[in-house]
């Protein structure tokens, strides 16, 4: 049953072991389970990744230090979280562009990884910060009201004409 629910997850989930040189010091993680999402939000099968080394899924990704990072949440037990990292992967001929907020844990010798796919969130923060950046900038007092009559935004140009700051208003 718990087999069906990860694999019918929404969100990518997978499980990676360590593998060690001879001195025991971790040099990569082997993908032992990815669900079908997982494997979908990088272009591959779920049948094509497991065995594949980290490093060989995301060789853009080792110069962030993704393998050390990760070692340090197996040695200590001190989960990885990261939000709205920006990824540049290539895939065949396709360059994304994307935001992540993922997710590491240990499990046992090795790590449970989840990360959703934020690149619409961001856009869409980006865009509304820009749009408020010139609405603030504008010389035109411009304000904005809810449909209960409270004032929601109040313009650079509004505390210009009318004396009253953001706070206040």
């Amino acid at each position: 049953r718990f087999r069906t629910a990860v694999e019918n997850m929404l969100e990518p989930f997978a499980l990676f072991s360590t593998v060690r040189d001879e001195s025991g010091a971790i040099t990569d993680f082997r993908c032992d389970y990815i669900n079908p999402p997982g494997a979908d939000s990088v272009g591959l099968t779920t049948e094509s990744m497991q065995g594949m080394l980290l490093s060989e899924l995301f060789p853009g990704r080792l110069e962030y230090e993704l393998i050390d990072r990760y070692a340090h949440v197996v040695a200590t037990g001190e989960p990885h979280v990261r939000e709205e990292v920006d990824y540049i992967n290539v895939f065949g001929e396709d360059t994304l562009v994307r935001a992540f907020d993922i997710r590491v844990a240990r499990l046992g010798d090795g790590i449970e990884m989840t990360w959703r796919d934020i690149t619409q969130k961001v856009l869409a923060e980006s865009q509304r910060d820009w749009s408020a950046s010139i609405v603030d900038a504008a010389v035109d007092a411009i304000m904005s009201a809810g449909l209960d009559g409270v004032i929601k935004s109040w313009s650079g140009g509004a505390e210009r004409l009318y004396g009253w700051r953001p706070d206040e208003i």
